[in-house]
């Protein structure tokens, strides 16, 4: 027997597997449908969780900029104090760009870390109680015979899966705005602080050429002081 599984590929099976796989491919999509209030309730957790675990990932990831920072802080003071002493315009040029990068890069570093409210899914009795007892005294009356009070409580049983669908949605909504703004201040704060590299280098090469430029004005004010003691000496 030839059976079409809604794809383009046809299985040769005999007629018992084909009535177990067909039982099969229909539990699946009714379990997998959107009319499947529990398939949504489902999804609407892992949804919640999947954004809850990848703002985590995100802090988790701040080690990166700490690494950046570090490298940048070990010349940050030579260097703000070569601006200050009167360095050459090009070098002030540098110098700025850089200081400006790495302020840049912190207000997106301290954006990331400020406290921010997440959505937690929580164990609440709301809606096997208090929302319960409300929907039951509202459509289950004593008037109602045994398939209208079943039919009730399968209507009710639905209104109470809707309104935690509405606030998983909510819950997902909130992880979501969360993590991608996070997740923009992470990358500027990281890019920002990258880019501040090519400056930072700069202003290195301009530091060290300056303080070898020093050295030798020490060696040769020392050299001339020492001519001048011989020549006073033989005087």
């Amino acid at each position: 027997m030839i059976i079409e599984l809604g794809i383009d590929l046809n299985i040769s099976i005999c007629p018992d597997e084909a009535y177990v796989l067909n039982c099969y491919i229909k539990t699946y999509q009714m379990e997998n449908s959107f009319y499947n209030l529990d398939y949504i309730i489902s999804l609407g957790e892992k949804r919640v969780d999947l954004y809850l675990s990848a703002y985590q990932g995100v802090l988790g990831r701040l080690t990166n900029i700490i690494l950046v920072y570090s490298a940048l802080g070990i010349y940050l003071i030579p260097i703000i104090h070569d601006l200050l002493d009167g360095a050459k315009v090009v070098y002030c040029l540098f110098a700025i760009i850089f200081l400006v990068m790495i302020v840049v890069s912190v207000i997106y570093t301290i954006r990331l870390l400020i406290p921010i409210r997440i959505a937690y899914l929580e164990v609440s009795d709301r809606y096997s109680t208090d929302l319960r007892n409300q929907y039951e005294k509202r459509f289950l009356r004593p008037e109602l015979s045994a398939d209208q009070a079943k039919d009730a409580k399968k209507m009710i049983d639905d209104y109470l899966k809707a309104s935690y669908i509405a606030e998983l949605s909510e819950a997902q909504q909130i992880n979501q705005r969360v993590f991608v703004g996070k997740s923009s201040f992470y990358y500027r704060a990281l890019v920002w602080g990258l880019a501040a590299i090519v400056p930072y280098i700069a202003c290195i090469g301009f530091h060290l050429s300056r303080k070898e430029d020093k050295v030798q004005k020490v060696h040769f004010v020392y050299e001339e002081k020492i001519v001048n003691c011989n020549k006073s000496v033989y005087v």
